[in-house]
């Protein structure tokens, strides 16, 4: 039996507003989510679970867009520059409420991810309909409840019965 909540939200505020003379778009904001997860197995020998995971997370972000030259090589072309950094920050607080039994470990714990990623991009737009973007990035992903609570030899993988999947490597 899995039961699943989950609430948040996101808050963004753009300006627009020249910048050396040239366009430019200032963007910033803020996210918040919270999700409630109940993982429970039954009747099944050494393998009774019972998990709760409550998560938070929390991301703020900034990126600006700026026209960097206007006309470059014909009339009505523009070179776009954009630079952004995100940060992000998982918190997983993992009760482990399953039956006691020979070799099995306890999942519980609160396990914290972080991490700022940054973005930069360039446009060139031919005309008002036409362009290319080229762009480099980072991002992450924080482990799920299933990935936390399988992580080792004597952990109790609610989910993953009778071996249908070997335990995922975590560094």
């Amino acid at each position: 039996i899995s039961r699943t909540a989950s609430a948040g939200g996101t808050l963004q505020l753009d300006r627009t507003a020249p910048l050396f003379g040239r366009w430019n778009l200032l963007t910033g904001g803020f996210e918040y989510a919270h999700s409630d997860v109940e993982v429970s197995v039954f009747n099944e020998p050494d393998l009774d679970t019972r998990v709760r995971d409550r998560q938070d997370t929390v991301a703020a972000y900034l990126q600006d867009t700026l026209q960097l030259v206007r006309g470059a090589l014909r009339e009505g072309d523009e070179v776009v520059l954009t630079a952004a950094v995100r940060w992000d920050f998982i918190r997983h607080r993992i009760a482990d409420q399953s039956p006691e039994r020979p070799g099995r470990q306890d999942a519980s714990g609160a396990p914290a991810f972080r991490r700022l990623d940054p973005l930069i991009g360039v446009n060139y737009n031919f005309s008002r309909d036409h362009g290319i973007y080229l762009s480099w990035s980072q991002g992450f992903r924080a482990p799920a409840l299933l990935e936390l609570t399988c992580a080792g030899p004597a952990a109790i993988c609610p989910g993953l019965q009778a071996g249908t999947a070997p335990d995922p490597p975590l560094n």
